[in-house]
């Protein structure tokens, strides 16, 4: 099983890691920033999963907030979507607001309607991650679980 998680918080991205331990005994390989994920998507690696932060630094080194670009994991759906690989994708994100120059979304479910609209059959759904709660852990099982019964 090949998972990658695309995650720039390393304290989100250990935590995602151990779910994906535990349910489906893999250990992921991360990237922590935009950039990264693309080498890792142009890759010949045949993806089961990927779990994709949606905002996100547009490169490895710059971890300022201000680098941040909010939609970013919008860009890693589109690639793929584009590339015509069918590789499940379960957004994590720790935001309720998502904002990025002429488009924005006021709540998760606005996101996950636009998402589900949009990506149809590589997009599986949105985990609303907040670090201090494991309530979370319990959403993101499910839906991997979801993904995987499927196939």
């Amino acid at each position: 099983m090949r998972i990658l998680i695309v995650e720039d918080n390393e304290d989100k991205a250990t935590q995602l890691k151990e779910v994906c331990l535990e349910l489906l005994q893999a250990m992921p390989d991360h990237v922590r920033g935009l950039r990264g994920a693309y080498p890792a998507l142009a890759s010949k690696v045949p993806w089961d999963l990927i779990i994709l932060d949606m905002t996100l630094h547009a490169a490895e080194g710059q971890l300022s907030a201000i680098s941040k670009e909010s939609l970013a994991g919008i860009e890693i759906l589109q690639a793929l979507n584009a590339g015509g690989r069918a590789i499940p994708v379960l957004v994590a994100t720790q935001h309720d607001v998502f904002r990025q120059e002429n488009i924005s979304f006021k709540d998760i479910p606005s996101l996950d309607e636009a998402l589900t609209d949009a990506f149809p059959g590589i997009y599986f759904g949105i985990v609303r991650v907040r670090l201090g709660d494991d309530e979370w852990k319990l959403d993101m099982r499910r839906k991997i679980q979801n993904i995987f019964a499927g196939s």
